[in-house]
């Protein structure tokens, strides 16, 4: 059943401004944690939009990555999975062992999925979050690992069937 559309632009427009502002800050203190935690509303309010299996998976799979982010950040915690190959026989180039931080691979994720959201669901408002939520990982990104979105331009540009899928 549809949501109700009583009150969906003023919620998607304050999501907006409110994750407008907590990028604005983050960059400005280089603290990703600002705009995580501004994020969150939006993606709450996604995850209450969204109706499909699969759309409403995502949905849910963005609001815990990005409490888990950040709990990372609040905890000071950095993993990165390239040890876990290293102990498999796997050997990874440095390009690729940067890519391996969850600092990295968490905005990345949310960035995929909100893509993913993007082009599945219909309504405007679920849209509208799910740039918000693109455009806010992208800067949780850059404040994080500010070379990681180059790197991954690059690996896009070098394997352009990625975006086929």
């Amino acid at each position: 059943m549809a949501k109700s559309y009583t009150y969906a632009v003023w919620i998607c427009a304050a999501a907006s401004v409110i994750a407008g502002a907590g990028i604005v800050a983050g960059i400005m203190k280089s603290n990703a944690l600002i705009p995580i935690l501004c994020l969150l509303p939006a993606a709450v309010y996604e995850a209450w939009r969204t109706e499909g299996r699969f759309t409403r998976l995502a949905s849910w799979g963005i609001l815990v990555i990005l409490i888990a982010q950040a709990a990372l950040l609040i905890l000071k915690l950095n993993a990165n999975l390239s040890s876990y190959a290293s102990k498999a026989g796997i050997t990874l180039p440095d390009t690729l062992k940067a890519l391996c931080s969850l600092n990295v691979i968490f905005p990345a994720v949310v960035i995929a999925c909100s893509v993913y959201l993007f082009r599945r669901t219909a309504g405007v408002y679920t849209k509208w979050l799910s740039v918000i939520i693109l455009l806010s990982s992208a800067a949780i990104l850059y404040i994080l690992v500010p070379e990681s979105l180059k790197m991954i331009v690059d690996a896009v540009k070098q394997n352009p069937q990625i975006l086929k899928q």
